[in-house]
């Protein structure tokens, strides 16, 4: 079950603590967009879960097939983010070992299920509230 995450900007601009009960850790912008380049920036952090998720989820896939999958590396690159742009991320991901074009296949639609995949693509529906403390 995933845990539940808090994020908190304090004094320092942009730096967020991100704590997720058992973890934290920093989140900010580079220095030359007025951050302190402390941690990676909300995008790459994004990016960074997206291809945990994805390798995690090729993984166990390919256990539960008795598929020897070896090192997996997932390569992502965030496009079309200038203004008016159409943002979409690009994956490449590596795996090692012997699978024919049918496995091949398989392993990159799974990789496209994975849990945060589903969250990003707008597949999770979203609520919020906003409360004021005086």
């Amino acid at each position: 079950m995933p845990r539940d995450v808090q994020v908190i900007l304090g004094d320092e601009d942009f730096q967020c603590t991100v704590d997720n009960g058992n973890s934290q850790w920093l989140v900010d912008e580079p220095v030359d967009k007025g951050g302190q380049d402390t941690g990676p920036t909300p995008s790459e952090s994004v990016m960074g879960g997206l291809g945990a998720c994805i390798a995690i989820t090729l993984q166990i896939y390919a256990r539960h097939k008795g598929w020897d999958l070896g090192e997996v590396k997932v390569d992502l690159h965030l496009e079309g983010t200038e203004p008016g742009g159409h943002p979409r991320i690009h994956r490449k991901i590596t795996v090692q070992g012997d699978f024919d074009e049918d496995q091949k296949s398989r392993l990159l639609k799974i990789a496209g299920k994975c849990p945060v995949s589903r969250l990003i693509s707008g597949e999770v529906p979203m609520t919020g509230e906003l409360i004021v403390e005086e």
